[in-house]
């Protein structure tokens, strides 16, 4: 069974993202081992780094499936200064990554609202599949 990678976006009571954290569900991979986040740098500087969920613990192969990646960028300081999700991989003209006239988009799965005040979003959980270029959530 591949990883079930989600994104789990919080937010404040003023609709502003407070924090976004990879999720990469309670599934065993086909060879058994534990689907974990797989940490890589993205840039020589280390400022930019992506996690997607991996088989082997994390330290599989990236999937080659639409998956969703959370970015998380430091300044020098190593302080964060942005975080944001990507569907990855992207179609190339010589690569389809889904069936034809659907695109490798985000889906929210999951959400809840705050009890205090249920018309405010408190969380959203959001993964990745290929679906109707019609039926897209916007990336983040």
């Amino acid at each position: 069974m591949p990883c079930d990678a989600r994104v789990k976006v919080t937010y404040d009571k003023d609709g502003k993202v407070t924090n976004m954290e990879l999720l990469c569900g309670d599934v065993k991979c086909d060879d058994g081992t534990a689907c974990k986040p797989n940490p890589a740098t993205n840039d020589k500087k280390g400022s930019d780094n992506r996690q997607y969920c991996a088989c082997k613990d994390g330290k599989g192969d990236e999937p080659t499936e639409c998956h969703i990646v959370l970015y998380t960028v430091r300044n020098k300081a190593g302080k964060v200064t942005d975080r944001y999700y990507k569907c990855e991989p992207e179609d190339k003209p010589d690569k389809k990554v889904c069936p034809a006239n659907q695109v490798c988009a985000p889906l929210p799965v999951a959400n809840n609202f705050f009890e205090d005040d249920p018309e405010k979003l408190e969380w959203v959980e959001i993964k990745c599949q290929c679906q109707s270029k019609d039926d897209v959530y916007p990336e983040m």
